[in-house]
């Protein structure tokens, strides 16, 4: 039976606790201990907790080459939830790269290369979305709402970013933005 992810004994745990006292107890503490691990990891004794409440905003400031992003995240939130960045070259966020903000709303500068490897400029664009290791990941919130908001950083740094691989057990080729730890458990 469960609650709410909770792991719980239900009838069978009465008969047993009924039929052999010493053997009930020890299995109602094993399903405290399972629960309580689910609840400290921020993930489910049974299937998998619902995603957190998506941030409210992504900031950028830019200086020069690079984009200090951080991030506004309101209201009720589980203990070990871990924050995601992706930047990319296109609005649609295809090939995003995944910087991983672990359980900080706000991190280093990144460096965004003003012009790619052939002396063009570079536009990039910038969201994020949060994600408990139990759980699938918010949906994205991008920097500059619905609409993504470029971001153009100044300066000579000529770098055009390898192919992202992902993250997570997304696909490895980068072709699944937004996958945070993982949708799915194993990637085949």
């Amino acid at each position: 039976m469960t609650v709410k992810g909770i792991l719980t004994g239900g009838r069978a745990l009465t008969r047993w606790i009924q039929n052999d006292a010493t053997q009930g107890s020890l299995l109602q503490k094993l399903i405290t201990g399972i629960n309580t691990l689910a609840d400290n990891t921020a993930s489910s004794a049974v299937g998998r907790l619902a995603p957190p409440p998506p941030i409210q905003a992504v900031n950028v400031t830019i200086g020069g080459e690079y984009a200090h992003i951080t991030l506004v995240h309101h209201g009720s939130i589980r203990q070990n939830i871990h924050y995601f960045v992706e930047v990319a070259t296109n609005p649609q966020f295809a090939g995003a790269h995944p910087v991983d903000y672990g359980t900080s709303r706000t991190r280093d500068p990144l460096h965004l290369a003003p012009l790619d490897s052939t002396g063009a400029a570079q536009t990039w664009y910038a969201r994020a979305y949060c994600q408990y290791p139990g759980s699938d990941p918010s949906e994205p919130v991008n920097y500059g709402g619905v609409s993504p908001t470029a971001i153009t950083t100044t300066g000579t740094t000529r770098l055009t970013w390898n192919a992202s691989p992902g993250s997570g057990t997304a696909a490895a080729n980068g072709s699944q933005p937004g996958w945070g730890f993982g949708k799915i458990q194993v990637r085949t």
